[in-house]
């Protein structure tokens, strides 16, 4: 079993997003949505593409919120 950066396995996860009918990463934050996908591909920049995807964002703002939590 596989535990993402939000410490929370990749069933626990897949049970919430069952009984929410919310997406996965909806229990996640931005930092932890990226960190998920960054830990499969081994790639930030995929990975804030994949989290943008997902949130219906630009990969530009995915950054700049990602910049915003940082400080």
């Amino acid at each position: 079993m596989l535990l993402g950066r939000s410490g929370a396995s990749e069933e626990d996860i897949a049970q919430a997003e069952a009984e929410s009918g919310a997406p996965w990463w909806s229990v996640l934050s931005l930092d932890q949505h990226v960190g998920h996908y960054e830990s499969r591909t081994g790639n930030r920049k995929e990975a804030m593409k994949q989290a943008a995807q997902d949130r219906g964002l630009s990969r530009r703002d995915v950054y700049q919120r990602l910049l915003q939590e940082d400080q």
